[in-house]
């Protein structure tokens, strides 16, 4: 059901046991619970990079354990909230780049009427999510290279700002 294997189910429930905090839903909530802004937790996770390990870390008051806030904002807001929360992965300049090819537009030769399809190169930095895209001939060995070179360029540019 939660899309995760039985030995982490365990491992979680054996670290919680360790820390003394039941697995068992509680009957009646803590005053923790309703010291926080859950309005403002909802708007928080509709942000770009928000993840709920960011905002228990903003939100919790001290000593309320990640996996009770968890279980409590699961409780507290609907489902496609939660889902909406995100992973930021932490990179380096330079460190990480996305590149791929999509269809691009037909160029039609006005002369013979000849119609020739284009590709799009795109290159996306994973530190700043700056983009860099070209339309290319054909998406070969040489093409590829060469649009490489471009985006480096385009995004070093940015780098060194």
């Amino acid at each position: 059901m939660l899309g995760i294997s039985k030995n982490t189910v365990k491992g979680i429930i054996r670290e919680a046991a360790e820390k003394g905090d039941s697995m068992m839903p509680e009957s009646d909530q803590k005053d923790w619970s309703s010291s926080i802004a859950w309005d403002v937790v909802k708007r928080e996770l509709g942000t770009r990079y928000a993840t709920i390990k960011s905002v228990h870390k903003d939100f919790a008051p001290e000593g309320v354990q990640y996996l009770k806030f968890w279980r409590e904002l699961l409780r507290r807001l609907p489902p496609d909230m939660t889902d909406q929360a995100r992973i930021r992965f932490q990179y380096k300049p330079g460190e990480r780049v996305e590149l791929d090819y999509y269809d691009g537009i037909p160029i039609t030769d006005r002369s013979t009427g000849a119609v020739t399809k284009t590709h799009i190169f795109a290159g996306v930095s994973a530190y700043r999510d700056y983009t860099y895209g070209e339309f290319v001939m054909s998406p070969k060995k040489a093409e590829f290279l060469s649009s490489q070179i471009g985006c480096i360029i385009f995004l070093v540019g940015f780098f060194n700002m």
